[in-house]
């Protein structure tokens, strides 16, 4: 961690050892422009470096919010089925303009509706040996904490529970 005076000459050295500490932290995983300026901040560099070096990252493209942006959806949906809404708030907390975060415009009904099916069904297999009401609350809670809107929930959850009923 850097102890510096709040009224620090930004010298070539200690632009050097800010982009040394930066590149450390990006190999470990990729991050927002945010999240980088913060993680440099918290560190005690000063904002005027934080900045030049977060500038140099962002023309060399190894800070990019948009392509950190589609790696986080893209990952969250593949793993975990994270619905639009949990997703767009991700993002935000994240750092990610709200212009980025509308570029992706991932509300497409049917998307939703597989996705919330996928997981959907694998959770309600673990749910089969309560009562239907039960299976009911846990699964469509499950599926609007998941990001999924109340409608798909419910959807899904009325046809998982349809095949409950003919088995």
């Amino acid at each position: 961690m850097l102890k510096l005076p709040d009224d620090v000459l930004i010298t070539e050295e200690l632009l050097q050892t800010v982009r040394n500490m930066g590149l450390r932290r990006l190999t470990r995983s990729p991050m927002s422009r945010y999240q980088f300026e913060q993680y440099l901040l918290k560190r005690n560099v000063p904002l005027d470096a934080v900045t030049q070096v977060a500038n140099r990252f962002e023309e060399i493209k190894l800070l990019d919010d948009k392509e950190f942006a589609a790696m986080w959806v893209r990952s969250r949906r593949n793993t975990r089925g994270t619905g639009w809404r949990v997703l767009r708030q991700e993002l935000k907390n994240k750092g990610i303009s709200a212009e980025i975060i509308e570029s992706f415009a991932l509300t497409d009904p049917a998307i939703e509706y597989e996705m919330a099916l996928d997981i959907g069904t694998k959770k309600f297999r673990g749910l089969q040996r309560y009562e239907k009401d039960v299976i009911w609350r846990r699964l469509t809670g499950f599926l609007i904490r998941r990001g999924h809107s109340s409608s798909t929930a419910i959807r899904v959850t009325s046809e998982l529970m349809d095949t409950l009923k003919s088995a």
